[in-house]
C-alpha cells in the first residue's frame, strides 16, 4: 500500500480550507428556517404520511412505513434542515409545506445541499411569515 504524498495533503488541506471559507446560508436571514419534521419527496407522499398520522401513528412511524420500497420520507429529530422559500399548502393541520433544502446542521457543522432539494413537510404549527399556496 502507498503512502500519501505531499501534494495529497496539500490538496485536501486546500480543499478543507475553501470549503470552510464557502458562504453558507444564515440561520436568521430572511426566508431560511431551520426546521426539524417530516420531509417527503412529493406532495403525495407527505399526503401519505398525513393519513397515517391522523390514524394516530408518530411521524417516524409513518416515514417508516412509505420508506417500505424505497426512502421517500425522513423524520428529523436530531438535527436541523434549514428551508428557504417555505409555502404553506391549503390549510388544515397539522399543516403541509413545501421549500428547498439549502443545508443540513449537524451538531455545530452546517453541511450544503447542492443543488437544493424541493422538498414537502409537515409541522405541528404554522411558521410565522410563510407564503400561503392556495390550490387553482
Amino acid at each position: 500500500m502507498t503512502r500519501p504524498t505531499i501534494a495529497w495533503h496539500v490538496l485536501c488541506g486546500g480543499l478543507a480550507l475553501a470549503s470552510a471559507l464557502l458562504p453558507s446560508p444564515p440561520a436568521r436571514a430572511e426566508g431560511v428556517r431551520l426546521l426539524q419534521g417530516l420531509f417527503c419527496n412529493t406532495e403525495a407522499q407527505i399526503d401519505g404520511a398525513r393519513a397515517l398520522i391522523a390514524q394516530g401513528r408518530h411521524p417516524a412511524a409513518a416515514a417508516d412505513q412509505l420508506n417500505r420500497d424505497a426512502v421517500v420520507c425522513t423524520y428529523v429529530d436530531r438535527l436541523h434542515y434549514l428551508i428557504v422559500g417555505a409555502r404553506l399548502l391549503g390549510d388544515a393541520l397539522p399543516a403541509k409545506y413545501r421549500g428547498r433544502l439549502v443545508a443540513v446542521d449537524v451538531g455545530d457543522a452546517r453541511r450544503p445541499v447542492t443543488p437544493p432539494v424541493e422538498l414537502y413537510f409537515l409541522t405541528p404549527e404554522r411558521l410565522a411569515a410563510a407564503a400561503v399556496e392556495h390550490d387553482a
